[in-house]
């Protein structure tokens, strides 16, 4: 069973919320807030794909079919906490 746990980030205009997989490690889903930033995101959703495999990027494991949000692994700690 998956279960949504909460709100782990928020940007201008995404969502970034936290599931739990009882079958698997948890992960995290990146929604779009505002479809006026459709292109955006599929450029990042695009980027994403295009470096698949390279050391320290977060890899995308599933984009939804329209194209509003993407999964990806839970990752053990921020980027914030180091450039602050």
């Amino acid at each position: 069973m998956v279960r949504r746990c909460g709100v782990i980030g928020e940007g201008a205009f995404v969502v970034v919320i936290r599931y739990k997989d009882d079958n698997g490690p948890d992960f995290a889903v990146k929604e779009l807030l505002s479809t006026k930033e459709i292109e955006r995101f599929t450029r990042e959703i695009d980027i994403l794909e295009a470096l698949a495999g390279c050391p320290n990027i977060m890899p995308l494991l599933k984009r939804s079919p329209d194209g509003h949000s993407y999964s990806m692994p839970l990752a053990d700690e921020v980027l914030e906490k180091y450039i602050r």
